[in-house]
């Protein structure tokens, strides 16, 4: 990736459909970051994981599975739910007292965006609906993180557009980053996991299917479905280390 955060950056061609046999849902990207702008990053990508599962599920979603899927806590989670909710965008019903078990609902699809105006001098690229497979929130949201997907999405949506020139200041102003430089990390980041291709020794990216897990990747995301990553062994080795510390330092004290 360029080194400095005032280049802009271009998204060439576009991805192929998923195979068949594949499941996805269909989504209307540009909507979706107008609903991102509506109610924040993190609720607006907790209802596009709910319209994504609710096609590989049913309607009976549990909290804490979201919550690993969107690498949060369930109190987070249902904090998401009740912006959603009163945006009116989903109604949910929580059938444990716990917290953990929700039925969700959605109310409202994603808002149609009007029509551009029609100018006989200016071209205006026609929009387009990306078809997304649902193993995606399955496997790369949880690898990625919720930031960076989000980032990966806001390519997507850049694809084959008008908007196919993504600036970094508009990037980091658009998904409310804390600067440009962060917007050029999870870009990084992107093109390190193999989900964007380029951009070494030019500006220009290709944005690619996210790859297969690999044998180490899937047991990370089976330790995060268990809830022992990153917090739980993170923790642990911690603890480890402090023990180890201090019994070295007790070796060396003690006469």
């Amino acid at each position: 990736m360029p080194d400095t955060t005032r280049t802009p950056v271009f998204v060439l061609s576009p991805r192929t459909e998923p195979p068949p046999g594949v499941t996805h849902v269909t989504v209307d990207l540009q909507a979706f970051f107008a609903v991102l702008a509506r109610v924040g990053n993190d609720p607006a990508l907790l209802l596009l994981t709910i319209r994504a599962l609710r096609v590989r599920m049913s309607m009976l979603l549990a909290v804490h599975e979201l919550a690993w899927i969107l690498r949060a806590r369930p109190r987070q989670v249902i904090s998401w739910l009740d912006r959603l909710s009163a945006a009116r965008l989903v109604v949910y019903d929580l059938s444990s007292p716990l917290g953990r078990d929700a039925f969700l609902i959605e109310i409202l699809e994603e808002p149609k965006l009007p029509d551009p105006p029609r100018d006989e001098f200016a071209a205006v690229a026609p929009r387009r609906e990306h078809v997304l497979p649902t193993h995606w929130f399955l496997h790369a949201l949880p690898q990625l993180g919720r930031t960076t997907f989000l980032v990966y999405l806001y390519l997507l949506r850049a694809e084959a557009t008008e908007l196919a020139v993504v600036h970094p200041s508009r990037l980091a102003s658009d998904l409310r980053l804390s600067s440009e430089r962060h917007g050029i990390r999870h870009l990084r980041r992107l093109r390190r996991h193999g989900f964007v291709k380029g951009g070494r020794t030019s500006h220009g990216l290709t944005v690619v299917d996210p790859p297969p897990p690999t044998r180490w990747q899937r047991l990370l995301l089976r330790l995060v479905t268990l809830g022992l990553w990153p917090r739980f062994l993170g923790e642990l080795l911690l603890y480890l280390f402090l023990i180890f510390t201090l019994l070295v330092i007790v070796q060396f004290t003690t006469p």
